[in-house]
Formats: C-alpha cells, sequence, structure tokens
C-alpha cells in the first residue's frame, strides 16, 4: 500500500516534470502562432480594405474627363512657371489699361500659408481653419509683387479679373499712393499663387 502511494507520487512528479519540459514551451508555440496567425490577419484585412479604396480611387481619376483633368492642373499645378504667371499678370494690368511699373517675383512657403490660418477653398482662396500637417508639406506658394499706375476704376476691374483667373491669384497685400495733382494712383498689390508637391 505504501509502494503504491510512493509510486503514485512519483508518477505525479515525473508528469508535472513532463508538462513543464515538454507540454508547456509547445503551448508557448502554439500561443505564439495563433498571435502571429492573428496578426497576419489583421494586416491582410488592412491591405485588402487598403487595395479597395485604391481602386476606388482609381476608378474615380479615371472618370475624369481630359479637360477636367486639364482645368485641375491648370488651377493647381505640379509646378509654378514664374515666367508665365508673371506674363498673366501683365496681360491682366495691360488689359485694364493700367501702366505696369514692376513685377517682382518672391518665393513664399506653405509653412507661410498655414500661419495665416487658412485653408484653400474652392475658389482658390485661403480661408477657414488651417491648413493639417500633410497639406501644408504638400503646398507651395509664390508671390508676385506688381506696382501699377491707374484709375481706381481701372484697379476695381483689375483686381476683378484676377479673381476670375484660371488658376488662384490670392491678393495678400494691397496700398496705394494718391498724389495731389492726378486722379491716377500707384497701386502696389501683392499676389499669391500655388502649386502641389507630388
Amino acid at each position: 500500500m505504501r509502494f503504491q502511494a510512493s509510486l503514485q507520487i512519483l508518477l505525479i512528479v515525473i508528469a508535472i516534470v513532463i508538462i513543464v519540459t515538454a507540454i508547456k514551451p509547445k503551448l508557448a508555440v502554439v500561443q505564439y502562432n495563433q498571435n502571429e496567425i492573428a496578426q497576419y490577419l489583421s494586416a491582410l484585412e488592412k491591405a485588402s480594405l487598403y487595395n479597395q479604396t485604391l481602386q476606388e480611387l482609381l476608378n474615380r481619376a479615371s472618370g475624369i474627363s481630359e479637360s477636367d483633368e486639364t482645368a485641375l492642373n491648370r488651377f493647381l499645378p505640379d509646378a509654378l512657371d514664374a515666367t508665365i504667371v508673371s506674363r498673366d499678370i501683365k496681360n491682366i494690368v495691360d488689359r485694364n489699361g493700367m501702366l505696369l511699373i514692376e513685377i517682382e517675383t518672391k518665393q513664399s512657403d506653405a509653412a507661410t500659408v498655414a500661419s495665416r490660418g487658412g485653408s484653400v477653398a474652392d475658389d482658390g482662396f485661403i480661408r477657414g481653419e488651417a491648413l493639417n500637417s500633410e497639406a501644408r508639406q504638400s503646398l507651395n506658394a509664390v508671390r508676385f509683387v506688381v506696382e501699377t499706375i491707374g484709375s481706381y476704376e481701372q484697379m476695381k476691374s483689375m483686381l476683378q479679373d484676377f479673381e476670375r483667373n484660371a488658376y488662384p491669384l490670392r491678393l495678400v497685400v494691397f496700398s496705394f499712393e494718391a498724389p495731389s495733382d492726378s486722379d491716377l494712383y500707384h497701386y502696389s498689390v501683392e499676389l499669391e499663387t500655388y502649386s502641389i508637391s507630388q
């Protein structure tokens, strides 16, 4: 009877040793593999959602007409050609019968755009809440300082043409001097336009 009790205790000890040395590590490996499988399934699900979203965006992009894409690229191009923008500004000034004194180009940065606390609205002007960091990194701004001489009516008409331009020409700074002996004023306007980095 005593031998059987000792044998049972010995068998229990051997079983515990087997569990600790053989089965527990196997269970740990099984648990690790289950965690890995769960992570892979989660990544697979995210990749599937990403691919689905990408396909939807590609379908939407392919649905844009060529004329709309051309207009969008003109409105917010990948890069700005300061010479072309200066020529367009000069044409607007000339069309309104004003005398162009000077156009000066100066680089602005998106941090300056964002610091003014705005976002680009549908009409191309910066309004509303601050730009998010992604938009701040991708938006490039170039400023054009335009010195002109003309009447008040000519200036109003010129500003309206800037507003109706095919791409945004945002008025940032406006000042004028009124000589005492003439109806013509000396205007200094600072315009800003944008491109987007890829």
